[in-house]
Parts: C-alpha cells; structure tokens; sequence
C-alpha cells in the first residue's frame, strides 16, 4: 500500500463525515472540511523549522556582507607595492619620444627625476650605482581642440600624453615591470595651444602617477 504522505494524513485527520439517513432508509454521505490548526504537532514543527531557516539566512547574508566589505576595505588600504622594499635605489634613463611634440622627453625625464627626489622613499643614483633602472618610451603626445568659437579659433585644448615604462633589476637583468602604459591628460581654455608650463603640468600627473605604481600599487 503506498504510504500517504504527512500533508495528506493532516487533511484526512481534519476531514469528517456525517451520515445521515433519509426518510428512505438510504444513506447519503456529506464531507466537510477543516483546515488544519496551527496547534498540531507538525504544522508547528514546520513552522519553526521556516522561521529557523529564515532567520539563518539573514545571519549568513549578514556575515557574508561584513566579510566582502571588510576585504574590500584592506585590500583599498593595504595595495601591495610593485617594487620590493628592499630596492633603494633608481636609475631613471632619458625617456624615448615617438611623438612629435618637442623636448617632451626632457620634460618628462627631469619631471620624474624631481617627483623621486622629492618622494624619497627611492633615492636617484647613476645607472652603476642603482638597483633598478626605469626605462620608457612616451608614444602619444598628441593637442586636441576642444571648441571653436564663432571666429573659428579654438577656445580650449585636450593635452594627452601616454608613456609605456619598464623598470629592471640591475643586478639580475629581471624585468620587474614590463611595458606598462600611464596615460594623462588636461583640459586647457586657452586662446592658443597649451604653453610649456601647462605641459609641464600634466608631465607632473604621469610621474606621479608612475612613482603611485611602483611604491603604492595604484
């Protein structure tokens, strides 16, 4: 006999019968149904049994959240540093220009000199005396107009600049960074073309941006 499942044998336990007999002697047999009481054994095991896994998987949302954002928050306050602490010293080569915006390379070269004097945390040596060398090549250098005016002169420029660097182990030859691209850019109102000062402004974004990199991670 196939056994009857619990839902089942509650609505059976809540079905009832009454016979009754008509002035023929027949029987006719009317059900009426009851719904089943909260205060039977197995609704209310069910019931406790709903709320318990409702409850629990509140804490473990709960638990999950504080855990994503306490990772989120070590990982934005601890980025791990390209080079090791135990580099002290860099060489910062003349950087390589393939755009054709003039002496942009010089610019850049003793911009990033200056941005890691002024750090300190890597101190600027001569090449035989360095335990890294930086090596880059700048590839964009690129004035763009931002609007004309109603004299067909431009009232703005867009200044990008992207350099791709490499920075090496002196003493072993290892590449520790290979081909990483900064790109920088700057919005000038200008009546004419960015000046060599405003250039200069956006040379000081990119080392910074480089120098963020290598200690920081970011």
């Amino acid at each position: 006999m196939a056994r009857i499942p619990l839902n089942m044998k509650t609505w059976l336990r809540n079905m009832h019968y009454e016979i009754m007999r008509t002035k023929t002697g027949k029987e006719s047999r009317r059900e009426t149904f009851a719904i089943a009481k909260p205060s039977y054994p197995d609704i209310e095991e069910y019931r406790i049994r709903q709320t318990s896994q409702s409850f629990q998987s509140k804490i473990n949302f709960f638990v999950l959240s504080c855990v994503s954002l306490s990772l989120f928050l070590s990982c934005g306050a601890h980025s791990p540093r390209i080079l090791d602490e135990k580099y002290r010293t860099i060489h910062i080569s003349v950087l390589k220009n393939e755009t054709f915006q003039f002496a942009l390379e010089e610019r850049l070269t003793n911009t990033m000199i200056e941005v890691f004097r002024r750090d300190g945390r890597l101190r600027v040596s001569p090449k035989n005396r360095a335990d890294v060398e930086l090596t880059g090549t700048i590839t964009v250098g690129e004035v763009f107009p931002l609007a004309y005016s109603d004299l067909d002169r431009a009232v703005g420029f867009n200044l990008v600049v992207t350099l791709n660097v490499d920075v090496m182990d002196t003493a072993s030859g290892a590449k520790l960074v290979e081909n990483k691209e900064f790109t920088t850019r700057g919005v000038y109102l200008l009546s004419t073309e960015p000046t060599q000062s405003q250039s200069n402004e956006v040379s000081l974004k990119l080392a910074d941006a480089v120098m963020s990199y290598l200690l920081e991670g970011w």
